[in-house]
């Protein structure tokens, strides 16, 4: 991921260069010297990506027009041939001729991943955008007299002096609340600073207020598809494998974040059908394998994945944290930079390290499988609806026995449910819901500040959010769970900067998830079994048991619990010393009383969770607050 920054001060021309070189020494991704252009009132600068085409800046001699760009271009032969450019253009200067042509409308004829910042002396505009699925982060920043910043990593809008740093309390809190139904993507964890939303651009000028507009989103009706069963598969595998070819980097052998999960095996099956054309050679495949193998489904996945000639397996075995990477290497990637989205996903971060020390640049993995692939859980009630009483009842059944997040529940509940959803009012379901949604709002809200609660009224906005919530069919739920990729998204992105990596996820691919909104929940959920398409497009690639196993077994724990144990007195200092950063936010009385377990040398596991939940966010805070100007 590049690093790009946009400072605009017309008020401050003397101070406006030594505030954006302030910025720029904030950013934690990419190395190397940034590139800098500087206008009247207007500082641009980017830092190469080690993959990208060429430099991260671009002028246009003639207009003055400039942009920094981080950005991964699909379709790039066709574009560079529609405006006028050789094969070879790098991605900064496609982006700044397609503005030529197009303008404003510019993104809507880009594909792929992308963030860029655009400053036109001649329209007097800073332009900000982030592609459709938010693959690329950005986020910006007001202050006084006009001035405006733009970059792709907060940390450097908070080295600037005239943004509000204060945290917002609300949106702390769910880090520690995280089911609370916030929904507001714009807002960021600090009251000045606002992220740039997927598939949404921003403009503004020394005498104009930012304009957002949303220049694309997933169509919530698509036209339906009548399509065979059979039509659907075979089209599912040409696009994840078109996704995945995408993906692949150039002059270097492919490397693969192979979790044992569904997911990475339909990349990897995708990629057993690229190299049957001929397109690919050896892959390297990066995993958390258990000590005991055999006692855990997703290290015996990988375990008969990695035995094809051509997949490399590079391992880590845990709880005894052999292989790839020492438990060392693991309390140093936890400790630099501290980061909460960093510290939850510490497994693939780890992994990540290791790559990049194996001379990666490049890691593919898929994280947005899940809701690319995404059903609701209760997808029983449209055939309900439509009065196929027998068959539902036959695939609850089969739901009780395959589905990976009703297995285990008898078939007569799951029946159940979906026919309450299915057949009371509209009006009498909301009120269910919302009075479930109070019970667990008073559980979960229990250990925040009771002041934010009822300031920010968090109960009464829990169970309005849920009663404003109407069943409006599949495809409606499934363009709003899409929304929700762009913050898994920018967070992988995000770590992997810090060792120079670049993530790409075939799985936020846009013609693979316009295509999953047509297809027909019949479809995507079948025989009980989710993720469908995938299992049965790829079994002979992925093999049987690895396509239609149950269960998921997640192995991330065991780097907390090592880390709790390694680190026991640095984080016990933290947690007495610090904790009074989050007055405001937390109950701290609440949080005493549950941590006494944990400093007595004691603590059941859902107390160390908390306890590394909240160390996380407090290791985070020192460290934001250390490197402040």
């Amino acid at each position: 991921m590049s690093a790009l920054l946009a400072v605009l001060a017309p008020d401050a021309e003397p101070l406006r260069r030594a505030w954006a070189e302030s910025a720029a020494a904030a950013f934690v991704g990419g190395r190397g010297a940034f590139r800098w252009w500087h206008g009247a009132g207007v500082s641009l600068a980017a830092r190469r990506r080690p993959t990208a085409r060429g430099e991260p800046l671009a002028v246009d001699r003639e207009t003055g027009a400039a942009v920094v760009a981080d950005a991964r271009l699909d379709e790039r032969s066709a574009l560079a041939g529609r405006l006028g450019l050789p094969a070879t253009a790098g991605e900064a200067e496609l982006i700044l001729a397609a503005w030529r042509r197009w303008g404003l409308e510019c993104p809507a004829h880009l594909a792929g991943d992308f963030a860029f910042i655009v400053w036109d002396p001649v329209r007097r505009i800073l332009y900000c955008v982030r592609d459709r699925l938010g693959a690329r982060s950005l986020a910006v920043a007001r202050g006084p007299r006009g001035r405006f910043a733009c970059a792709s990593e907060i940390r450097a809008l908070l080295a600037l002096p005239w943004v509000d740093s204060r945290l917002d309390p609300e949106v702390m809190a769910t880090l520690f609340v995280p089911e609370y139904p916030f929904g507001d993507w714009r807002r960021t964890w600090f009251r000045g600073v606002e992220a740039v939303e997927a598939g949404t651009s921003l403009a503004v000028g020394p005498e104009k207020p930012p304009v957002r507009r949303r220049w694309w989103a997933l169509a919530a009706e698509p036209p339906p598809v009548a399509v065979r069963l059979e039509e659907t598969l075979e089209e599912f595998r040409a696009r994840l494998s078109t996704a995945v070819a995408r993906r692949l980097p150039e002059g270097e052998r492919p490397a693969l974040l192979l979790s044992g999960g569904l997911d990475s095996a339909g990349i990897l099956g995708a990629m057993a059908e690229l190299r049957q054309g001929g397109d690919l050679g050896e892959v390297d495949a990066y995993s958390v394998v258990a000590d005991d193998a055999e006692q855990c489904v997703e290290s015996r996945c990988i375990a008969v994945l990695a035995e094809r000639t051509w997949v490399r397996p590079r391992r880590l075995a845990v709880p005894s944290f052999t292989g790839l990477v020492e438990l060392d290497a693991v309390r140093r990637i936890a400790w630099t930079r501290p980061h909460p989205i960093k510290a939850d996903i510490l497994l693939p971060a780890a992994l990540m390290a290791a790559a990049a020390a194996e001379g990666h640049r490049v890691l593919l993995y898929g994280a947005a499988g899940d809701l690319a692939l995404w059903t609701e859980l209760w997808y029983l009630v449209e055939p309900l609806r439509a009065g196929r009483l027998l068959w539902a009842l036959a695939e609850a059944r089969r739901a009780a026995r395959h589905h990976t997040y009703l297995w285990g529940r008898s078939a007569a509940a799951i029946l159940f449910h979906n026919l309450v959803r299915a057949g009371l009012p509209a009006r009498l379901r909301g009120a269910l819901a919302a009075r479930a949604a109070a019970r667990r709002a008073r559980r979960a809200l229990a250990i925040l500040d009771p002041e934010l609660v009822a300031r920010a009224s968090l109960q009464e906005r829990w169970r309005a959010s849920v009663r404003a919530q109407p069943y409006l069919g599949h495809r409606a739920d499934y363009a709003r769970v899409v929304a929700e990729m762009a913050s898994g998204l920018s967070g992988f992105g995000m770590t992997a900067a810090e060792f120079d990596l670049e993530v790409r996820d075939p799985y936020a691919d846009v013609e693979l998830v316009q295509f999953l909104a047509r297809v027909p929940l019949a479809h995507k959920v079948r025989e009980g079994f989710t993720k469908y398409p995938l299992r049965a497009a790829y079994e002979r690639e992925i093999t049987a048991p690895v396509a239609w196993r149950t269960g998921k077994e997640h192995l991330g724990f065991h780097f907390h619990e090592a880390v709790l144990r390694a680190d026991r007195a640095r984080i016990r200092a933290l947690l007495e010393g610090e904790l009074s950063r989050l007055e405001g936010v937390l109950d701290l009385g609440r949080v005493r009383d549950r941590l006494a377990p944990w400093l007595a040398g004691g603590g059941d596991f859902e107390t160390r969770a908390f306890v590394w939940d909240l160390v996380s966010v407090l290791a985070w805070l020192v460290d934001l607050e250390g490197r402040r100007p």
